[in-house]
């Protein structure tokens, strides 16, 4: 007897937590051109998995931009009736619905807001740099909230990130009328993930990997690209780096990997064999560079790429 009252009771409580509400009125934004369950109810415990479903289920189409439609009670049950069933039984679990005698749907009117703007200017910097953070300050919009019936603007953002202010035009179009031209400005800060310096590099070393530690930084104003793994082995610091300053691609300079004269090592072969002989380098180069080298035993000048400092392998 306990058992089977407490299992009432867990099934009472259960549900009471999976209760519906149809929202009376309800205002769906400008993008919508579905109306779903989602939309208009409150819901209350409902599981994650109900909810997405929810936003399968659809009541009907949304109404134009500043129109509103009405639905009876019995309209919103008999659209939404099958769908729900099929839910309930996939999820196992029951909706209590409570729906007025009467939903009215409106869909927002066209407006400019400065929430509408820094949305906007935000999609439009996460578009250009998505691993960045951004934080807007000091936003100037236009004097314009309601725009007339069947207006549409639009915000030119540049495919760049701007250097701390930026100012950005906002068309607005209406059918018959000259497009009209508003502006949008502030200030960017800008944050990403970037390598800094773990402890004080000198001029003329070779970074290591382990000399690079990843932190956020603010790159507002920076016109470098900060430095990858990959560019270490190209050269040598160009200038002191402070521990904790970020390390951009600019602090690196070319180390010559030998000098006309040189004494190197020249090889060739595959990996089964090889062989080399001492020569003597006839022009300077960097890794990576095609240089001649004249070997003293026959006096032949050979051509061949610099793989490392001081060494060069003859191509075949």
């Amino acid at each position: 007897m306990i058992k089977v009252l407490v299992l009432l009771l867990i099934a009472s409580v259960s549900y009471a937590e999976n209760r519906v509400t149809v929202k009376p009125v309800v205002e769906v934004e400008m993008s919508k051109t579905d109306i779903t369950l989602s939309d208009i109810v409150i819901a209350k415990g409902l599981s994650r998995s109900a909810l997405e479903k929810f936003r399968t289920i659809k009541l009907s189409d949304a109404p134009a931009q500043g129109e509103s439609r009405v639905f009876t009670s019995e309209v919103v049950s008999e659209s939404i009736r099958g769908d729900l069933e099929s839910v309930e039984a996939e999820l196992g679990e029951h909706f209590d619905i409570k729906i007025p005698s009467r939903v009215t749907v409106t869909k927002k009117k066209a407006s400019m807001s400065a929430a509408d703007l820094r949305t906007q200017l935000m999609a439009a910097f996460k578009s250009q740099c998505p691993e960045c953070e951004f934080e807007i300050s000091g936003l100037v919009t236009p004097n314009v909230t309601k725009l007339s019936e069947g207006a549409r603007w639009a915000l030119r953002t540049r495919g760049e990130l701007p250097k701390g202010s930026f100012s950005y035009p906002i068309e607005v179009s209406v059918s018959d009328v000259p497009v009209q031209t508003y502006w949008v400005s502030g200030q960017l800060s800008v944050r990403r993930s970037v390598p800094v310096a773990a402890r004080e590099i000198g001029v003329g070393e070779r970074i290591q990997p382990e000399d690079l530690i990843t932190q956020m930084k603010d790159v507002t104003f920076s016109s470098d690209a900060p430095i990858a793994l990959s560019d270490l082995s190209s050269g040598v610091t160009a200038r002191s780096i402070s521990a904790g300053q970020i390390v951009f691609r600019s602090a690196l300079r070319r180390e010559l990997a030998v000098k006309m004269g040189d004494t190197v090592k020249v090889q060739s072969g595959t990996d089964e064999w090889q062989i080399s002989l001492a020569g003597v380098s006839q022009s300077s180069g960097y890794i990576g560079d095609s240089v001649k080298v004249k070997i003293p035993s026959t006096s032949k000048i050979v051509a061949g790429i610099l793989k490392d400092k001081g060494i060069v392998e003859v191509i075949q």
